[in-house]
């Protein structure tokens, strides 16, 4: 691909990520984040399921692929913004410390993913598209095990 094309799918990336945040920002007026997670986790799942799906399945079509990433790269702010809120509700008095720690094992699990990545890289998408679909997985299979904080909920608004 041309390098003006990729800089164009990368300002597309760009865009979906602001059409999300903006997204987002208005659920913000109606949810609170502990009940917007599990639904941008849900909707990532299925955005890298159909990605994987498409990339395992058939031959990848480029504007399938991109509209997929774009889909789960703008849902993934959803994400860690609001879980990100979520997590810090938990800690009100060491909030930045708490910052710390939640900063500090994004990287650990980013690595993680990355190591395993390269080593189970096939020259194809469907290795990437495995390992996104897989972290999309945990971390809505985590939510499971997550716990709101009392005063989320009583939030009047919900």
């Amino acid at each position: 691909m041309s390098a003006g094309l990729f800089s164009g799918l990368l300002a597309l990336n760009v865009v979906a990520a602001g059409l999300f945040a903006a997204v987002n920002f208005g659920l913000l007026r109606k949810l609170s984040a502990h009940r917007i997670v599990p639904f941008a986790c849900g909707v990532q799942c299925l955005a890298t399921g159909i990605l994987l799906a498409h990339v395992t399945l058939m031959t990848p079509s480029l504007e399938v692929v991109v509209a997929l990433i774009m889909c789960s790269m703008g849902v993934a702010g959803m994400v860690g913004g609001n879980a990100g809120a979520c997590f810090l509700a938990h800690f009100p008095d060491i909030r930045a410390t708490a910052s710390g720690v939640a900063g500090s094992v994004q990287f650990l699990v980013g690595g993680i993913a990355g190591t395993v990545l390269g080593i189970v890289h096939t020259g194809t998408l469907a290795a990437t598209a495995s390992i996104v679909t897989l972290c999309a997985l945990v971390a809505l299979l985590s939510l499971r095990f997550a716990r709101p904080p009392a005063e989320a909920v009583s939030a009047p608004h919900e």
